[in-house]
């Protein structure tokens, strides 16, 4: 007969739970690909839920869970080079969104309403093609072909419109960069 780990503790689910939002944001945030951030999200719970009990709770839930996040968010991007022998990301701005983002505790509201700012600043083409390519979750080839783009000048865009992104986020959320 083999001893299973005792579960989750209500207050640990509770936290869990609450930062479920953020949580999905952060990684969304690092992550191009909506289906892909589901994946690591589901994935960051359930190392989460294994892990609950070396949770410190005399520190942030928030950045804890970030954290291993962060971590899942890295082993898919290692494992998506791997499969499609191209990076989804550049992996140094990745890691530059990943630790200032889990520096400025990325499930306050002020991390949303940063970024919502920030993005109404971008222009309005540029805004549709980050929603193309983010939120219908469409290639970068599909993009460039209906816009008449080549794929290269589309890819320096949208990493010119990321890094654009973070350098705002970054001076509004008082972590540097631009405000």
């Amino acid at each position: 007969m083999s001893e299973t780990a005792p579960a989750p503790s209500e207050a640990f689910i509770r936290q869990l739970t609450a930062a479920q939002h953020g949580l999905f944001a952060f990684i969304t945030t690092l992550l191009a690909d909506s289906n892909a951030a589901s994946d690591v999200m589901q994935e960051t719970n359930i190392v989460l839920c294994r892990k609950w009990q070396e949770f410190d709770a005399r520190r942030s839930f928030d950045a804890w869970a970030a954290g291993i996040a962060r971590f899942k968010v890295l082993e898919y991007q290692r494992a998506e080079r791997r499969r499609t022998r191209h990076v989804v990301l550049d992996q140094d701005l990745l890691e530059v969104i990943a630790t200032e983002a889990q520096a400025a505790e990325p499930f306050a509201p002020d991390y949303a309403a940063a970024l919502e700012s920030c993005l109404e600043r971008l222009g309005k083409d540029m805004r549709k093609m980050l929603g193309e390519r983010y939120t219908e979750n469409q290639s970068v080839e599909a993009i460039a072909q209906a816009r008449g783009r080549s794929t290269q000048g589309v890819t320096v865009s949208l990493f010119r419109a990321r890094r654009s992104l973070l350098e705002c986020i970054q001076g509004k959320l008082g972590l540097g960069g631009n405000r």
